[in-house]
């Protein structure tokens, strides 16, 4: 998969940049030379399709996209907590404190 950066709907195909959160990007299939815009990772309904770009026919360094061919970076954080249910009462302070 290539990620390409997304501006205004359409993949920019010369920008060579990072992508961080909250920036829109786009899942283009590598090899494609069919000289159009690229097949894209598209989420159509409840299934995962390639969707055809066409070029931008104002410019030809980006192609244009669906909306479910855009995708968006989110951070993520995962927490995992677990405690004890002693059903004893404990005779002596619980050290260390947490």
């Amino acid at each position: 998969m290539i990620i390409r950066k997304v501006a205004k709907q359409c993949a920019l195909l010369d920008v060579d940049e990072p992508i961080s959160q909250l920036h829109k990007c786009a899942f283009q299939f590598p090899g494609d030379t069919s000289g159009e815009g690229g097949t894209y990772l598209c989420l159509a309904t409840e299934k995962v399709v390639r969707f055809q770009a066409s070029l931008c026919p104002k410019e030809a360094n980006r192609a244009l996209l669906n909306d479910s061919s855009c995708w968006t970076i989110i951070g993520t954080e995962s927490v995992e907590f677990s405690f004890s249910t002693s059903l004893a009462c404990t005779r002596e302070p619980v050290t260390p404190v947490p």
